[in-house]
């Protein structure tokens, strides 16, 4: 395992000071994956304060302090460095009561949530693995470092994080393990809901998330409780469409509420604490399950009222009526975005060129907006003269205006 400059730096740096330093965590997994490595944490015997000594010339920023963590920031590669620690009870099914330090490598792989992320390496020593997680990489199998039980008691988004390591990678749930997370699964009411949502992200934007949720339906339902609604088949038809959905969770998300978007509550989405900008596109795809998308003018209608959202809508309407002609629906949206008018910005007149026709106030908006209808469904030409002779011509005449 080949390490960068940085990260070389940082351990020679701890090891000249008398004291141990290996790299932890996902950079190992996704090396023995021959996944791409997007950062990496160093676990060591030195004490925070003695990290404090130790980079002192260096970029420090103190990332969670009272667990012995900083991170060294060199060249603009983030480095996580924290102390060797033993964790004591969990009161709250989260977080650590006391955290201890130690100076042993062991103790702090131990406390670690899968054997997969329990292995240490070191640039001369090679791979430390004291719980076969080398072996249970090579297997596909995500397995808990010691009693599964004890573990997701501890720390019960450990669940999520064996369901959405499933999802991404593949792997196979240990028997006990899997056990232990239908057990444990409400204990998942302990766990702040915004932590639960990245966790969920993550996997339902997963390669294998079908197989996930056919397997763990019941984990998901103990904090989105609205899936209870679904029979087994119509579950299993939904898995489905999944499984052949564009792996993006707005989409695959509004897939599995589509059905029974009659019945969420009103505050479920703040209840799941989506932002206001997920929560809208999901509600605008929901809402144009039946929309007409087959046709240049209901793309343009789209386009107006989703912009850039209608990619995802046609992608989310393809899914759900395998009739439609997704490639040509594409084609013919981008050719919207790109060069038609379906807003008021690509309107070749504007508020001034109505002014000088004697418009003004509310006069000038409801023009506009009946100028650009008359584009979008071909009465008129998106063209500044043609817009004012229509606006002559048929606004007016029309007496509606």
């Amino acid at each position: 395992m080949e390490l960068p400059k940085e990260v070389l730096y940082c351990i020679k740096q701890i090891e000249q000071n008398g004291q141990e330093a290996y790299v932890v965590g996902g950079a190992i997994r996704s090396f023995l994956l021959g996944l791409e490595i997007h950062d990496y944490d160093l676990t060591t015997s030195a004490l925070p304060e003695e990290l404090h000594k130790i980079f002192m010339n260096d970029k420090i920023i103190d990332t969670g302090l009272q667990h012995g963590t900083i991170t060294i920031l060199k060249n603009h590669l983030p480095i996580e460095i924290t102390t060797f620690r033993k964790d004591m009870t969990y009161e709250d099914h989260r977080h650590p009561d006391q955290v201890i330090f130690t100076s042993s490598l062991k103790d702090d792989l131990e406390r670690r949530d899968f054997t997969m992320n329990a292995i240490g390496f070191h640039p001369k020593e090679g791979f430390i693995d004291y719980f076969e997680g080398t072996k249970d990489i090579k297997g596909k199998i995500i397995r808990t470092v010691g009693n599964p039980f004890l573990r997701f008691e501890e720390d019960a988004l450990r669940i999520l994080r064996a369901l959405r390591f499933s999802s991404e990678l593949g792997f196979t749930i240990e028997e006990e393990t899997s056990k232990a997370i239908h057990s444990k699964k409400d204990d998942l009411n302990y766990i702040a809901t915004e932590r639960i949502l990245v966790e969920w992200i993550r996997l339902l934007e997963g390669d294998y998330a079908s197989e996930v949720l056919r397997e763990y339906r019941d984990v998901i339902e103990v904090f989105i409780k609205e899936l209870q609604e679904y029979q087994e088949e119509d579950w299993d038809n939904l898995l489905h469409l999944l499984s052949t959905s564009p792996k993006d969770f707005m989409i695959r998300f509004s897939l599995l509420l589509t059905p029974i978007k009659e019945k969420l509550p009103e505050n479920f989405y703040r209840r799941l604490t989506f932002s206001n900008e997920m929560k809208h596109k999901i509600k605008a795809l929901i809402s144009h399950e039946k929309s007409d998308v087959d046709s240049t003018i209901s793309l343009r209608l789209l386009c107006r009222d989703m912009e850039d959202d209608v990619i995802s809508l046609i992608e989310y309407r393809c899914q759900l009526d395998s009739s439609l002609h997704k490639k040509a629906l594409r084609e013919e949206a981008d050719r919207i975005l790109r060069d038609d008018c379906y807003s008021l910005k690509q309107l070749k007149i504007n508020g001034n060129d109505l002014i000088k026709l004697g418009l003004r106030g509310k006069e000038i908006q409801n023009a506009l907006n009946q100028l650009l209808d008359a584009v979008i469904y071909n009465r008129c030409p998106n063209e500044q003269e043609a817009l004012v002779n229509y606006y002559k011509t048929s606004l007016i005449s029309d007496n509606k205006l």
